[in-house]
């Protein structure tokens, strides 16, 4: 057995055939070309108790078989899978007992990698954070389990998690794990344990099972659409002061905690409360305001309790004012910007506000391959449902009404809309054009 010391800078450090211990210091390892060479070979990296961090993400380790973090004082440590996967052991020598002063380990994956901690020998870590594309993240060995001989409080304990941004699969351990992931489509399976699931993200879809124990799924986005997943063995939905959508089943079924608003989809409408709502939506959306001073925004639809006739409009621009002055006046007084139409109680034909949404990227941002479940939205459906073709027709719905489009106007070619601004002259250019030469053979 040999000791190997790296130096400052890029270094190139070779062992022998016996099991060899290489030392590098935090601030070396970059760029460092490591060659355990035969036998089994250990990697320190000394943090020499500063608080600093180090990037592993450059080096070369080739015949590594452990790998030992030591001096460990608030320091983060950036590595690929592919590095960690190489290894028999991975140790961290933090003995102390404050969790702020932990190692965080921020761990970077490419083209759905799949990541287990079965090699991890401590579960002394305050974060892990998995950065980039997974697959299946298999945490049976949680390595951020709370160690009890650490400050015990619960603020630093909701520290102390695994952060996902990105994946597919997660099984959960037989302890308490606390995870906090980005994505809005995945599949879990916490096993046993009570777990703590956080979500931050706009929606989600896929099966979400907290397993045995007392599990709790925190919501952590200011609107969360659950109406895609499937929520199983959670014993607590807590939005806290966030807003959530669910279907009727799911509001029937789980138990939820938190101050924030909870709208229910039903065929196709999403009803709000009888308290005043904000809601914006992807402007294929129906929204039924159940009461209240609403403030809506990008849907295809408000519907309404009463009937035509008991209601005032004032427009000012794209933002309309409508007001139940008559019949039950539950509704109030309702502001609506970029809403394309208005379902009246009294009259099954929609009232037309708008013929297309102002805010054209937005719209096309919002509805590409997005809408989850089984068959997902795609931008085709999303202009079909609309009627979009038909509807869009160099209609100035009202003063300052920004959706006005042009259609080219070549027979049996696709519609591509653009931006009157933009292409006012070369609509006039083509009018004329295509009058001359009499291949205009109609206008929509």
């Amino acid at each position: 057995m040999i000791q190997l010391y790296g130096g400052s800078g890029s270094n190139r450090i070779s062992g022998g055939s016996g099991d060899d211990n290489i030392y590098v210091n935090y601030n070396s390892v970059n760029g460092e070309i490591v060659d355990g060479g035969e036998g089994i070979d250990t990697l320190t990296i000394d943090f020499t108790s500063n608080s600093n961090s180090t990037d592993v993400r450059n080096s070369a380790m080739y015949n590594i078989e452990n790998i030992i973090f030591k001096n460990v004082n608030s320091n983060y440590i950036y590595i690929n899978t592919e590095q960690l996967s190489s290894l028999d052991n991975v140790e961290n020598d933090y003995v102390g007992t404050y969790p702020w002063d932990a190692l965080r380990l921020n761990i970077y994956g490419d083209n759905g990698d799949d990541i287990d901690f079965s090699n991890f020998k401590n579960n002394n870590y305050r974060t892990v954070s998995l950065l980039g594309d997974f697959d299946v993240v298999d945490y049976s060995n949680n390595i951020t389990a709370y160690p009890d001989s650490w400050y015990q409080d619960e603020y630093n304990k909701n520290q102390v998690k695994l952060n996902i941004q990105s994946l597919n699969d997660f099984i959960g351990s037989s302890g308490d794990d606390r995870i906090e992931i980005q994505d809005s489509r995945f599949d879990a399976d916490l096993s046993s344990g009570d777990d703590t699931l956080i979500l931050n993200a706009s929606s989600l879809s896929g099966n979400i099972d907290g397993g045995e124990g007392s599990d709790t799924l925190t919501i952590n986005y200011g609107f969360t659409d659950l109406t895609n997943a499937t929520i199983l063995n959670f014993e607590n939905i807590d939005n806290g002061s966030n807003t959530i959508l669910l279907t009727s089943e799911q509001f029937a079924d789980l138990s939820l905690d938190g101050s924030g608003k909870v709208y229910i989809k039903e065929n196709g409408v999403i009803t709000g409360t009888i308290a005043a709502d904000d809601f914006s939506g992807t402007i294929l959306d129906t929204f039924e305001g159940a009461g209240g001073d609403d403030i809506v925004s990008n849907i295809h639809t408000f519907v309404v309790s009463g009937n035509q006739a008991d209601y005032t409009f004032i427009r000012n621009s794209s933002t309309l004012t409508l007001e139940q002055t008559l019949g039950t006046k539950i509704d109030g007084t309702d502001t609506l910007n970029n809403v394309l139409n208005i379902q009246f109680a009294d009259n099954p034909e929609l009232y037309v506000l708008d013929d297309a949404p102002n805010d054209a990227w937005t719209f096309v941002n919002n509805n590409d391959g997005m809408g989850g479940g089984t068959d997902p939205k795609t931008l085709r459906d999303a202009l079909i449902s609309i009627d979009y073709d038909k509807q869009v027709s160099l209609t100035k719905n009202y003063s300052g009404d920004s959706d006005i489009f042009v259609a080219t106007l070549v027979p049996n070619s696709p519609y591509i809309l653009k931006d009157l601004h933009q292409a006012a002259i070369k609509l006039i250019l083509r009018w004329s054009t295509l009058k001359q030469d009499n291949s205009l053979d109609s206008v929509r």
